[in-house]
């Protein structure tokens, strides 16, 4: 049935195609439309979580580029600002990969762990940082026990189907309450918060594609390498997410929240704090 989805997705994709070479589908509505239907599109095609674990067991797995140490030491600055790093704090990074942004943020703490699902990562962050406690595990399994007070992900939430997003934010929030019995006043709860950064925003997904493939001056030439380009989007198992939805999750658990633009133009950043509300 996936398959045969799959296939008439293509042949309207075609059929669309076709109508921008000549010139019936030229109108910005239509344009919009189109869009939207390959943002669904790309939802078609998902990997499992194993499929997905089994992509970055991989050594030479990258997402889109290679990212070098550079950029990893500005997204440790991105993530000091967000969670608002003290020397006092005790860390847990959800999806550490090898652990090139927990070096840069590991000076900066008390305390740094971390955990991710593909075995070669997680032996890859042990090297770069013995001092740090890292583990074998999944963000949608009950977490193992972690002192930790502030929790971050970045350009994780991603990878979660968003029918488990609820099983997702739920575990993050479950670890800070076990926590909990370090807090003596209810000042203190400003202290811990979860940062769920980096997130593809599925409300800015039309801009997203607008900008990247430039669809306006699309022709039926270059539709394949399109095509490709569309499937390669996405191939290591990640969506578009929903902010609001992952709000309204948020509030579900008595916790206020909000989200923030990233530095991307495509992506949002979500920040739970653990003020109750009344």
């Amino acid at each position: 049935m996936t398959k045969f989805i799959e296939r008439a997705v293509n042949l309207t994709i075609g059929a669309a195609l076709h109508m921008f070479k000549h010139k019936f589908f030229c109108r910005p509505l239509f344009q919009k439309c189109f869009l939207i239907g390959l943002i669904h599109y790309t939802n078609f095609a998902q990997m499992s979580y194993s499929s997905a674990k089994n992509h970055w067991e991989l050594e030479s797995s990258t997402v889109h580029t290679r990212t070098d140490e550079s950029t990893f030491k500005n997204m440790s600055i991105i993530i000091s600002d967000a969670i608002d790093i003290q020397p006092s704090d005790d860390i847990l990074d959800i999806g550490c990969g090898e652990g090139s942004i927990d070096y840069y943020l590991k000076q900066n703490c008390h305390t740094l762990s971390g955990f991710d699902f593909s075995e070669s990562k997680i032996d890859a962050a042990r090297k770069k940082n013995p001092e740090c406690r890292y583990e074998i595990h999944s963000f949608l399994d009950k977490y193992p026990k972690y002192k930790a007070n502030k929790l971050f992900s970045y350009g994780v939430a991603q990878y979660c189907n968003p029918a488990d997003l609820k099983t997702f934010i739920q575990q993050q929030v479950e670890c800070i309450f076990d926590n909990k019995t370090q807090i003596k006043r209810e000042d203190d709860m400003q202290d811990y918060l979860i940062a769920i950064l980096d997130i593809p925003d599925k409300s800015k997904a039309f801009e997203y594609y607008k900008y990247h493939y430039k669809l306006s001056s699309l022709t039926l030439e270059n539709c394949d390498s399109l095509l490709d380009k569309f499937n390669a989007i996405y191939t290591d198992g990640s969506y578009w997410q929903d902010l609001k939805m992952m709000e309204h999750i948020v509030l579900s658990f008595g916790l206020s929240s909000e989200i923030i633009d990233s530095n991307c133009s495509y992506r949002s950043h979500l920040i739970i704090r653990f003020q109750r509300n009344t």
